[in-house]
């Protein structure tokens, strides 16, 4: 871990009932932050004096939506039994018999899947 601060607030919280603001943490490697997230959610649902604690990759809107754009294909693929994951920012990795596919957008994902018979 690099670092790790509270996220800014524009205005100053008391209230007893108000929810804890935000930790931010930047990791020196990709590869700790994912162990760290593994490690986190793994034991989710995790609680500390009744206020349930979440973690979660910071991901910019565009991002986002890019990747929730390619969660019903990933998921139509698994049915097929078919491992499929996406890697940043909104790749999709296919695991076939003959090797691994990586498309670059959604459009060639869709093109490369109905080419192919299951």
């Amino acid at each position: 871990m690099e670092r790790a601060h509270r996220s800014l607030t524009t205005t100053f919280v008391s209230s007893k009932n108000s929810c804890p603001r935000s930790i931010i943490v930047r990791f020196l490697s990709t590869q700790d932050k994912d162990l760290d997230l593994r490690s986190a959610w793994s034991l989710a649902p995790l609680k500390i004096s009744d206020q349930t604690i979440r973690f979660d990759n910071n991901f910019s809107p565009l991002v986002m939506s890019k990747r929730r754009a390619c969660v019903p294909l990933i998921k139509s693929l698994k049915k097929e039994g078919i491992k499929a994951q996406l890697i940043f920012p909104a790749r999709i990795r296919i695991s076939l018999p003959e090797g691994k596919k990586t498309v670059d957008s959604l459009k060639e994902a869709s093109t490369f899947v109905q080419k192919r018979t299951f």
